[in-house]
């Protein structure tokens, strides 16, 4: 094998997603132990879309093999011939670039991207003090090489495993650093495209993917006020939505100018999700999501209502604009219609 280097990278890559699992087993077996309806569902939405986005994985590096120039025609495939291949192609970055040059491309990508800067980040950080769960960088992890869409269903079904507890939440550094990484990931959402065919793109990428990890890395939850708490929550999620929202409807703008119409952009994004597997793979990833998401809305407004009560008009309106408004929008207006009415009740009944 003439580069077993690039073939060990590659096995580690496995060997990183192996650990991460095992990292999170305890809070999983939490999960399986509570036998939760809600916390059993999430887990098979976990399974499936790892189905989905992995077949699609899979399928990219097949296409990247079978499109290198170095690696033989009707060359048998063999350590040698992948090592070759790994040795001459960039899988993370090719990847990433072709999911972000074109103005399709990134209506699709910028909304995982967004949602994972500005909802995910937050969520599990926040959520994650209040129910002294562990291991919260390993989820997001989990989420960069796997899928959004997989780690996210197995952390909503930790979620409900784990119950709050009134006295624990994110410490006012923890809120300040999420605060600087949050903000600081939109900023390299943002530039993405326009580096997507330069040296800086790398590097761009690279720093999102790290500023992720650091608010969620151990710390000690702080005891402080709720409603001061509460106030930061809701204004986290809202800022999201708003930059959210602000860069979505910039890139409609620039795909109706491209395509000329409603109907032409919505037939680009269909034939731009099948059209280049690493596409695929992301696509699945954000329409995932999109689903998992939506249930959450359900399931988590259903576990906090009592005596029969009908779901909120607010939390119906913002389960059936998520198609339209996307995830990215919608499900951090939930989590913050969701925190202040919280607070609300805890507020009335002290």
């Amino acid at each position: 094998m003439d580069y077993p280097v690039d073939v060990a990278i590659l096995i580690s890559y496995f060997v990183l997603i192996g650990g991460l699992f095992l990292r999170i087993q305890v809070p999983l077996k939490q999960c399986l132990q509570s036998k939760q309806f809600g916390s059993t569902l999430f887990i098979v939405g976990a399974f499936v879309s790892f189905l989905f986005t992995w077949y699609y994985m899979i399928s990219y590096f097949v296409h990247s093999y079978n499109e290198s120039d170095r690696v033989a025609t009707n060359e048998p495939v063999s350590l040698n011939s992948i090592s070759h291949w790994l040795h001459n192609v960039s899988l993370f970055d090719d990847a990433w670039r072709t999911v972000s040059n074109g103005n399709i491309q990134w209506l699709w990508s910028q909304q995982i991207c967004m949602f994972t800067v500005g909802v995910w980040t937050p969520f599990l950080a926040i959520e994650g003090a209040r129910r002294r769960i562990p291991y919260l960088w390993a989820f997001m992890v989990l989420g960069q090489v796997v899928a959004i869409s997989t780690a996210s269903a197995l952390f909503f079904a930790v979620v409900l495993a784990f119950p709050p507890t009134d006295l624990a939440g994110p410490s006012r550094r923890l809120a300040t650093t999420l605060f600087i990484c949050v903000v600081g990931g939109m900023i390299t959402v943002v530039v993405s495209p326009f580096v997507a065919i330069s040296e800086e793109f790398l590097p761009n990428l690279l720093v999102m993917h790290i500023l992720l990890v650091i608010p969620l890395l151990p710390s000690k939850p702080a005891i402080y006020n709720y409603t001061q708490q509460s106030i930061y929550v809701v204004g986290i999620y809202m800022l999201s939505a708003g930059a959210s929202l602000s860069i979505c409807v910039r890139q409609w703008i620039l795909c109706f100018v491209e395509t000329g119409s409603i109907y032409g952009t919505l037939i680009s994004m269909v034939d731009i999700f099948f059209a280049h597997p690493a596409q695929s793979s992301i696509s699945a990833d954000v329409a995932w999501v999109h689903i998992l998401c939506m249930v959450w809305m359900i399931v988590d407004r259903l576990s906090k209502i009592k005596n029969g009560t009908a779901i909120p008009l607010p939390v119906l309106a913002l389960f059936f604009l998520t198609p339209i408004l996307t995830v990215s929008v919608t499900m951090p207006m939930y989590l913050a219609y969701s925190e202040f009415t919280a607070a609300s009740s805890k507020h009335h009944t002290s």
